[in-house]
């Protein structure tokens, strides 16, 4: 799931939440934002079993992302549109 805070500087704080992912002991949002680095965005594990991260991103954008999860699975955002990647597979979209 992502939620949009759009900012007063003509960017968006995005908040990238995954809801479940109960066999991961930790996950990264990698994206053509933050050059697909596993870094770059690591993901909180909260209380209740979820995994969440913000970033700050330039307002009225297309994004291509995917969550990464520590056994290497990419994962999809199940509440955002996809588009093909070069490597067969899918990768979520998010519009800021």
């Amino acid at each position: 799931m992502i939620r949009l805070r759009p900012l007063k500087d003509h960017r968006t704080t995005v908040t990238f939440m995954l809801s479940s992912a109960p066999d991961v002991s930790h996950v990264s949002v990698v994206g053509d934002f933050n050059g697909w680095d596993p870094h770059a965005l690591p993901m909180k594990r909260l209380k209740d079993g979820r995994f969440q991260a913000s970033v700050r991103l330039p307002a009225d954008q297309r994004f291509e992302f995917l969550y990464l999860a520590s056994d290497g699975r990419h994962l999809l955002d199940d509440r955002c549109d996809t588009c093909p990647n070069p490597h067969g597979g899918e990768n979520s979209v998010l519009h800021t």
